[in-house]
């Protein structure tokens, strides 16, 4: 074999590993695909529950007809002068969970600081969005809350 047809199958060689290593790396930052999945209310607790002015969080469960799985989630319930809202205890800014606390009247992330209003506005930290809203259906004094599945 020659130089030249050596230096050829090299570059072929290094050419094929830069596009799967592409490949892979657009199918990692690839978004999930979240709108196939379908949207199902699940009941969450009695409407006489509901928090007037605060928060509650409520863990709750999930099952895909689909797909045999059964998922655990929990959610926030507030309730406040805009009314009551459910919002997802997932950080906007890398997917830890959030936590309510009462003294500082804030959803705090323990992950790098994320700090959340009771409205589920950021007020602190990298944030880049405020917390997820979810849902709410209230049907026979009873509350559903919906998510995907």
């Amino acid at each position: 074999m020659g130089r030249r047809e050596f230096l050829k199958k090299a570059i072929i060689a290094c050419s094929a590993l830069c596009i799967a290593a592409l490949g892979a790396i657009g199918a990692f930052l690839y978004p999930a695909r979240t709108g196939r999945r379908k949207q199902q209310f699940v009941y969450l607790m009695e409407e006489e529950d509901l928090p007037r002015r605060g928060v509650r969080m409520v863990t709750f469960s999930m099952r895909s007809e689909e797909q045999d799985v059964v998922k655990v989630n929990r959610v926030f319930v507030v309730g406040g002068e805009r009314g009551i809202t459910a919002f997802s205890p997932v950080c906007t800014h890398l997917g830890c969970f959030v936590n309510w606390d009462a003294n500082k009247k804030t959803f705090i992330c323990p992950c790098h600081g994320g700090k959340f209003n009771i409205n589920g506005e950021v007020i602190g930290g990298p944030p880049p969005a405020p917390l997820k809203k979810l849902p709410l259906h209230i049907e026979n004094d009873k509350v559903y809350v919906g998510g995907k599945v």
